[in-house]
């Protein structure tokens, strides 16, 4: 796997797409927000009535609601509310969610195309995150960074903007930043390794309940162990 598939692969694993996303008010039809609204209302409520809510996603998406055609291009994307997953169907929604204002749309599209694998879409990726960053949108700001601290297409000076953007991030608590740098620092990689770092890094995230972090606990400690018997040696 080339260098860009492994930065692609921890970004699928970390799952950049939000689910059920808050956003500012767009200038948008008010009978279109209206609807999501009711969309979003019946998703909470019933939230195992997919086709439902899918079909109510998209007839506020019909009517001009930005929210809700970034739902049903989420839905098509990662194949959730009964819809199989299908990047080609998700699109259409995601460029009228772009026209309609949503921030989250224009990650999701950046997030296409780092998957996409080439230099090209790459730069597309850059120009539509950078903006969304100076935002302070903790999901573009994590993207970004993942996309800089590809060391195989990335200079220097990009590779030290995305340690220090994914730092924000985990600074701010945004878990999935938080759950890189706990990865970097138990593996040295683009740092120095530092295992007791790593486990109270993941240590946080279990006490916080995001799944699996036992296992990478236990991993780190058994590191732990053998770096120790290795200075015995």
């Amino acid at each position: 796997m080339n260098h860009m598939g492994k930065v692609c692969l921890l970004v699928g694993m970390l799952g950049l797409s939000i689910s059920m996303p808050l956003y500012a008010q767009n200038a948008e039809d008010t009978t279109g927000q209206a609807l999501y609204h009711k969309a979003l209302a019946l998703h909470q409520n019933t939230p195992n009535a997919h086709k439902d809510i899918f079909d109510a996603y998209v007839a506020a998406s019909e009517a001009g609601s930005a929210e809700a055609s970034f739902m049903v291009a989420q839905s098509y994307y990662q194949g959730s509310l009964g819809q199989k997953q299908d990047v080609k169907k998700a699109q259409p929604y995601i460029d009228r969610a772009i026209a309609a204002g949503s921030a989250h749309a224009k990650i999701l599209q950046a997030e296409i195309w780092l998957k996409a694998q080439n230099r090209d879409d790459r730069q597309k990726a850059i120009q539509i995150l950078q903006p969304l960053e100076k935002e302070n949108l903790y999901a573009a700001r994590h993207l970004l960074a993942m996309i800089y601290l590809d060391a195989i297409n990335s200079t220097e000076s990009e590779i030290s903007e995305g340690l220090k953007l994914l730092q924000q991030n985990q600074r701010a608590g945004y878990v999935p930043s938080v759950e890189v740098v706990a990865w970097m620092f138990e593996n040295g990689h683009l740092v120095a390794e530092n295992l007791t770092l790593s486990k109270q890094l993941y240590e946080v995230l279990a006490k916080n309940q995001v799944p699996n972090m036992q296992v990478n606990i236990e991993r780190v400690n058994q590191k732990i162990k053998a770096r120790a018997a290795e200075k015995k040696l």
